[in-house]
């Protein structure tokens, strides 16, 4: 499902500015390839608290519905109805670090694979507009994200003559739980405090607004509400959890340029639909899930 129809099927309204992206560029030093497609592969947005975000979006969303928001002020955990706090202690699986900025070339959306500038995982440039956001993400040894970094700034600042301006610095932390926790005493848990969060790219923004959705139907429409969300947010993430799971063990297994990934992209004449069965959660992953599983409890 088209991620802005699913954001209206939720009664969301698309109050933000975003950019539908339907071509990206992958590398790896080596080698290239561009993908297309007629539909949206992605959409682009911002965070933040200025108007345009998705977080502003959602607050002024709210504040129609005569939701009151009490800035800086802490219940105790225990008496929230849902929590949506973020990563509740679990182990770090990635992490994110970059720099968003403005400059003056065109638009880019491009992909850089290779270990030495982002280990098991991928950086990244994004320019839209004249905003732009070059990032590393890794998947481990996560002490060499600064020189990671570095690297990546090296490249696109070389490749494309880069200019940067108002730089200001990003970054975060993906937690992943296979045994995710949707219910805590009285409390819903959504997101990545529920352990709700791709494990192969680090993506969450839509599970965490799918989850919450969840929960928030639950208590308006169901007595039992903590039964009902834990049995919805099961069918709804378990098995994308699974198939998260498996792909991040496989490609962790595909050397350290990721050329086996290109050349797949470039033999296939529907990319998108590739992709897409990457994250579906096919027979393929059905069979190794529970090998894989009884590996990881070893």
């Amino acid at each position: 499902e088209d991620a802005l129809s699913h954001l209206k099927n939720m009664s969301l309204k698309i109050g933000f500015d975003y950019k539908a992206v339907k071509s990206v560029k992958i590398t790896n030093f080596r080698e290239s390839v561009g993908i297309s497609a007629s539909l949206p592969a992605f959409y682009l947005l911002k965070r933040g608290s200025e108007k345009g975000t998705l977080d502003y979006s959602l607050k002024e969303q709210a504040l129609s519905c005569g939701v009151k928001i009490n800035f800086s002020k802490k219940i105790p955990e225990g008496d929230a109805d849902i929590i949506a706090t973020g990563p509740l202690g679990r182990k770090v699986f990635g992490v994110d670090y970059g720099v968003v900025f403005k400059t003056e070339m065109g638009d880019v959306y491009e992909m850089l694979l290779d270990d030495s500038v982002a280990y098991k995982g991928y950086s990244y440039l994004l320019v839209v507009d004249g905003y732009a956001c070059l990032c590393t993400v890794l998947f481990d040894k996560f002490k060499d994200v600064n020189g990671c970094f570095r690297k990546t700034k090296e490249f696109f600042v070389k490749k494309y003559d880069l200019t940067i301006k108002n730089e200001k610095t990003v970054g975060g932390v993906g937690h992943f739980s296979l045994s995710p926790t949707f219910v805590k005493g009285k409390s819903l848990l959504v997101g990545e405090s529920a352990g709700i969060q791709d494990m192969l790219f680090g993506f969450g923004i839509r599970s965490s607004l799918h989850s919450g959705w969840l929960a928030a139907q639950s208590i308006i429409n169901h007595k039992a509400y903590a039964k009902n969300y834990d049995a919805a947010a099961r069918k709804a993430f378990s098995n994308k959890i699974k198939a998260s799971f498996v792909n991040r063990f496989f490609w962790n297994r595909l050397g350290s340029d990721y050329g086996l990934v290109i050349k797949a992209l470039r033999k296939t004449k529907d990319p998108i639909k590739l992709i897409g069965r990457v994250y579906d959660y096919t027979l393929f992953h059905r069979m190794c899930y529970p090998f894989l599983y009884a590996k990881e409890k070893l």
